[in-house]
């Protein structure tokens, strides 16, 4: 289809128009959930209502894609990052069968994300949309660290941190409110290089 807009009958503006059915939001839910730095999988199958009883393409012959719908600005590249979408069973056999996909979600820090948009695509025309909801809880403790020092001095341990992901990864490190103030860390902040390199020493010091 095409708009034609017309100022006279040497110029016009033509403007392809494309038509997409979308189907109602459906009513099934996707909970990913899962601890930070620990990976959560999912197989997930999914039937597509309102499929045309005719069409001139074969249901054998369409073709989908599954993505994520528009996310909020603050958390894009945190969802982008940590959720994977790969698909496993991408035709159907009939109107009755169903689009199988893999929902791959590793966080590296608690969040939580709710009524994200599963979109499917079709290639031949029609949209489905799936709710999917992320929640990250908190880690385990990687380590416990034993620190014994005289009155009056200090004694200091250091531990090395390696990074998980291929980019340079800016960190803080403190401690929490409820500390005791005897405690301290170095270094505060900086950098940890990418997976691979050398890791970043960190010293924990205690003067009783």
């Amino acid at each position: 289809m095409i708009l034609v807009v017309s100022l006279n009958d040497k110029l016009s503006w033509r403007y392809p128009i494309k038509g997409v059915t979308e189907s109602s939001m459906s009513p099934i839910v996707f909970n990913l959930v899962t601890k930070a730095r620990e990976q959560y999988e999912q197989d997930i199958q999914i039937t597509l209502p309102g499929l045309p009883l005719r069409s001139t393409v074969p249901v054998t012959a369409l073709k989908f894609r599954a993505m994520l719908g528009k996310v909020p600005e603050e958390l894009d590249n945190t969802v982008s990052r940590d959720l994977q979408i790969i698909s496993v069973k991408k035709q159907l056999s009939s109107r009755d069968d169903f689009l199988m996909y893999k929902l791959k979600y590793s966080p590296m820090k608690p969040v939580r994300v709710n009524n994200l948009e599963l979109v499917v695509d079709c290639e031949q025309g029609g949209r489905w949309k799936f709710r999917v909801n992320l929640e990250c809880l908190e880690p385990e403790p990687d380590d416990h660290i034993f620190i014994e020092s005289p009155l009056n001095r200090t004694t200091s341990v250091c531990f090395k941190l390696s990074n998980k992901i291929k980019f340079f990864s800016p960190f803080t490190a403190y401690f929490t409110k409820d500390s005791d103030p005897e405690f301290t860390v170095s270094p505060k902040s900086g950098e940890l290089e990418p997976i691979g390199r050398e890791p970043k020493n960190f010293i924990v010091s205690f003067m009783p």
